[in-house]
């Protein structure tokens, strides 16, 4: 974190120095001007502006191409009125001033104030002073301009410049003022106007909220959405006919979609990953660390974007990394099955098969070595430095950075169904599809616009959610035994988590078909095999959620011991397997038979079928257990 948040304080400190060493001194009988923030009561002093004769060293020129001339003054105060009200690129001087000490020395930083609150210059109000401008004045004229001129971003920032930038010039859309804000882009870069806390509202779409620096908030008009996948600074929409796509900062080609039909899809910082229909992944933007190629192999049933890194879940339950491996967050992979994988920023979370969870990678904020214990987890999500999980229950449990309440903000409640991670903000929805938001919320990253949501996503500055009346459940299950003896009879219990009527689809032998339909269903394992369950859970509404886990259920044989006839039975049906050479009665002859093949059967039997101490194991222990209970 701190290089995102300390390097705001850096800079700008730096700058402001830099400000001051490099503009001319002016004459001390010259007019003074203050640009002042009024929070409550209290003023503060932002920029203390020596003379505004600084301006002609900015060879700044309005829309009618004159240049800055203090000398033209009161004429060119009043202009410079007008001119900071203007919003549109040929008017504002905003967008002319060239570099960061530009920025230091001309923005109007308003935090924490009312729509009413004045930007003002001390003194007289005569014509030869800037005079009040309202913020309420600000964003109508911005409103106005900015439709009618659309911003282009220039500049390719670091991401800890791009992380200064949000923070640049304080947090200027705080408060309740909804403010136009000067934001630099980075170094050798342009200043633009950020829209500040515009939201959009599209019935059946998209809607959005918070930072919209490069449109990563300004969601395509479309009513057809199915996924979103919010990242730091551009968004993925999926449609419902399988093609993706994109919008917000596109410098390293991140929103660039190559074509094919697509499941699914996350944004990183500056690159993107897809999983096509067929399971195959696709990935475009920055490969500096070998984050989009190449690409593993295999079929995928998820993936997700890190900050520099990726990651996807394989059909067989296994996870794939690459990429920027920093942290170990590509090596660190855990092995096993799993069900869900989530990337945050240089860390990975992961749900295994039997509920719990497994994180590896960055941990400076304990993002890793603080995930919670307990196998009965159904939904994750990774941000940059903290984590979020959904227990059975519907409730949230948050570990991590807490910088901005984060964490510890979690809301209680026990009928959430989806979480998601930003960068210092986190979101939750409802089983009634409502959005509850913690964390920061100085870019108006919540609360989300009035509606119904099927869907969220956090980025880092913003949020975005899908509208829609019929809430995608989570589907969950946990099984009375994964393992035991064929024929196998299991009862599954089923933890999904949504409103309303539900209905089931069981496929026990990943044939694609439906074996049941009931809601805890009992299924019987005729042979010895390993099975893959999956289960579809559906609302009333017709949206649907899926859980596929792979190699959950093993069904064993009984084999034939060496140099008997017949295989072990359990002639008393109490699941130890005593009658060791299947003569059909219990005897000294196999006590002897267990003895002298206890390796083998350790190393071939099923464990529960000769465990008879109940441990976990077999080994001598057993055999001595056996010949006491014959004796």
């Amino acid at each position: 974190m701190e290089s995102r948040l300390t390097t705001k304080i850096t800079i700008l400190g730096l700058l402001l120095a830099l400000l001051f060493l490099v503009l001319p001194a002016v004459a001390a009988n010259e007019n003074l001007y203050t640009v002042k923030d009024w929070s409550g009561s209290e003023g503060k002093d932002l920029i203390q502006e020596t003379d505004l004769a600084r301006l002609s060293y900015l060879n700044l020129v309005d829309a009618g191409g004159l240049s800055f001339d203090p000398a033209m003054s009161p004429a060119w105060h009043s202009r410079l009125k007008v001119w900071l009200l203007r919003a549109d690129a040929s008017s504002n001087m905003a967008y002319q001033l060239s570099g960061q000490l530009a920025a230091m020395d001309l923005n109007v930083n308003i935090r924490n104030v009312d729509g009413a609150t004045s930007i003002y210059a001390p003194g007289t109000q005569s014509a030869d002073q800037l005079g009040y401008a309202t913020i309420q004045a600000v964003m109508a004229e911005a409103d106005t301009e900015l439709g009618l001129h659309p911003l282009t971003i220039a500049g390719s920032p670091e991401r800890e410049y791009q992380e200064a930038l949000k923070h640049a010039l304080e947090r200027a859309n705080g408060g309740s003022a909804e403010a136009a804000d000067l934001i630099v882009t980075g170094a050798a870069s342009t200043i633009v106007a950020e829209e500040g806390e515009l939201s959009y509202t599209a019935p059946g779409s998209i809607k959005a909220c918070g930072d919209d620096v490069f449109g990563e908030a300004d969601p395509p008009n479309d009513s057809d959405f199915t996924a979103i996948a919010a990242g730091s600074f551009h968004s993925l929409a999926l449609h419902s006919s399988g093609t993706i796509e994109g919008f917000g900062w596109d410098e390293y080609g991140q929103i660039a979609v190559p074509a094919g039909t697509y499941k699914a899809m996350d944004a990183g910082f500056v690159h993107s990953i897809g999983l096509l229909s067929t399971g195959a992944l696709a990935a475009w933007g920055d490969n500096e660390n070998s984050q989009i190629s190449p690409l593993p192999s295999g079929t995928f049933i998820a993936v997700g974007a890190g900050d520099a890194h990726s990651v996807a879940l394989r059909s067989d339950g296994t996870i794939a990394c690459w990429g920027d491996n920093e942290y170990g967050q590509v090596s660190g992979a855990p092995s096993g099955t799993f069900t869900a994988i989530a990337a945050g920023g240089s860390h990975n979370l992961a749900l295994r098969s039997d509920g719990s969870l497994a994180s590896w990678g960055y941990d400076a904020y304990n993002q890793v070595s603080a995930t919670p214990s307990g196998n009965d987890f159904v939904r994750i999500a990774a941000g940059p430095y903290h984590s979020l999980a959904l227990r059975s229950n519907g409730t949230i449990v948050a570990w991590g950075g807490d910088f901005t309440g984060q964490v510890s903000g979690k809301p209680s409640g026990t009928n959430f169904v989806a979480v998601s991670a930003g960068l210092e903000h986190s979101l939750a929805l409802t089983s009634t599809g409502t959005v509850v938001g913690w964390g920061s919320d100085y870019a108006g990253q919540y609360p989300m616009p009035a509606g119904t949501y099927s869907a969220i996503s956090a980025g880092d500055y913003y949020s975005l959610g899908i509208v829609g009346t019929s809430i995608t459940p989570v589907a969950a299950f946990s099984a009375n035994k994964t393992t035991g003896i064929a024929p196998m009879t299991v009862q599954f219990t089923d933890n999904s988590l949504g409103a309303g009527t539900l209905t089931y689809a069981w496929d026990f032998n990943n044939d694609g078909t439906p074996d049941s339909t009931a809601k805890n269903p009992v299924y019987t394992f005729p042979a010895a095999g390993t099975y893959t369950i999956k289960m579809r859970v559906t609302s009333s509404g017709g949206s649907y959620d899926e859980i596929t886990k792979a190699n959950y259920i093993k069904a064993q044989a009984i084999l034939t011991i060496p140099g008997q006839a017949n295989p072990p039975t359990d002639p008393d049906s109490d699941g130890l397997y005593e009658d060791m050479n299947g003569g059909g009665t219990i005897g000294f002859a196999d006590v002897v038979i267990f003895f002298n093949n206890v390796e083998w059967i350790k190393a071939n039997e099923p464990v529960s079928a000769f465990d008879f101490s109940g441990n976990g194991a077999i080994g001598f222990g057993d055999v001595v257990l056996f010949f006491n209970q014959v004796g």
